[in-house]
């Protein structure tokens, strides 16, 4: 990035990743003295937006994390399934139902590993000038592409900034 004559960086975060076919996209935002950028960037394409400093009318920002209960239940039975086939082996052994089991347990574990990273990011940047775009950039990581394994979206919420870009950008931008 290039910086303007008398332009510092006051702040960087790199608050999301994500990686379609083996192609990882990095997702960015910089906040200078002057600008307010929101970035981008793999090997096949780069994207930025801008908005001056002196621009902005308000921020709107959120961070979500999902509880981690529900996903540690679907992992806690999946595993006492599984656990419960080997308690099944003796004389009355069913190698059918042992693997069902077994396919089963292992399903509840999965499911409860994605929830685990269940969460959410934005952040709104409004512009004063009535005709201006707000420049809004966020993450999203849901359960709903669970079974969708073509070109399937992998992302990944940088939890630490996210919330680090929440209680700081205001203080950045004003102060």
């Amino acid at each position: 990035m290039v910086l303007a004559k008398d332009e510092q960086v006051l702040r960087e975060w790199e608050y999301a990743s994500s990686k379609v076919k083996m192609v990882e996209t990095k997702y960015s935002l910089t906040v200078t003295n002057k600008r307010i950028i929101s970035s981008s960037k793999s090997s096949q394409k780069s994207a930025r937006e801008e908005i001056p400093v002196s621009a902005v009318k308000g921020i709107s920002a959120s961070h979500e994390m999902k509880s981690k209960f529900w996903a540690i239940l679907l992992m806690a039975l999946g595993g006492l399934v599984i656990l419960m086939q080997f308690f099944s082996l003796g004389e009355d052994f069913n190698a059918g139902l042992f693997f069902i089991g077994l396919l089963l347990g292992g399903f509840l574990i999965y499911l409860g590993y994605i929830r685990l990273g269940e969460g959410m990011f934005t952040l709104t940047i409004s512009t004063k000038e009535k005709e201006g775009q707000p420049m809004q950039m966020g993450a999203i990581k849901f359960v709903k592409s669970l079974f969708n394994f073509k070109g399937k979206v992998k992302i990944k919420i940088n939890n630490h900034a996210a919330e680090d870009i929440i209680e700081t950008i205001g203080s950045l931008i004003v102060g």
